[in-house]
C-alpha cells in the first residue's frame, strides 16, 4: 500500500489554478492510502449445461479470451489457477448462439478482473445431426487384433 499526502489546489473549469485570498478551507492537504494488489494471468474454461434440441449437436464451443488477468491479495491469488464457467445454457438450441459472460461472477471473493477483462464472449455452434445408413456384408468386415483363445462372431443382419 502507498500512503501519500497531497496539497489541495483549486482549479476552474478550464483547469487553471484559482489564486484567490477569498477562498478558505479548514484543511490545506489531504491524506490518501492507495491499496496495491498483485496480479496474475489465469486460464478460462467454459462448459455448457442442458441439451440442444433433438436432431442437433454441439459442433464447437469457442470463447475469448482464453486467459485473463486478475488482481487480489497474494494469499488469495495463490489459491486460484483458473476460472471455470460451467453454466452456458444450450437447452433446446437449434442455431449458433453468442453470449457474454461476466467473469467476476465466477471469481472467489477477494479476486477481481483487471482492465477490460471482465467479460468472456462465448459462441456455441450447433449443427443438425447427420445420419447415414450403410450396409456391409460379413465378408467385407476384417477383424484385426484377434487374441488366441477367443471366438469372434459378427452379429447383425446378414
Amino acid at each position: 500500500d502507498v500512503n501519500a499526502e497531497s496539497k489541495l489546489v483549486y482549479r476552474n473549469g478550464d483547469g487553471d489554478e484559482i489564486v484567490n485570498s477569498g477562498i478558505h478551507c479548514s484543511a490545506d492537504s489531504v491524506a490518501t492510502t492507495v491499496r496495491i494488489l498483485n496480479t496474475k494471468q489465469i486460464a478460462v474454461n467454459v462448459d455448457t449445461v442442458g441439451s440442444v434440441a433433438a436432431g442437433y449437436t454441439i459442433a464447437n464451443v469457442n470463447y475469448e479470451p482464453k486467459k485473463i488477468k486478475v488482481a487480489g491479495e497474494n494469499k488469495e491469488l495463490t489459491k486460484i489457477k483458473e476460472v471455470n464457467i460451467k453454466d452456458v445454457d444450450v437447452s433446446n438450441l437449434t442455431e449458433t448462439m453468442e453470449c457474454s459472460v461476466k467473469v467476476n461472477d465466477y471469481l472467489p471473493e477477494g479476486i477481481t478482473t483487471v482492465e477490460d477483462n471482465d467479460s468472456i464472449m462465448t459462441t456455441v455452434t450447433v449443427e443438425p445431426v447427420e445420419t447415414k445408413k450403410i450396409t456391409l456384408l460379413n465378408a467385407e468386415i476384417n477383424l484385426q487384433g484377434k487374441r488366441e483363445g477367443y471366438t469372434y462372431t459378427i452379429m447383425g443382419e446378414h
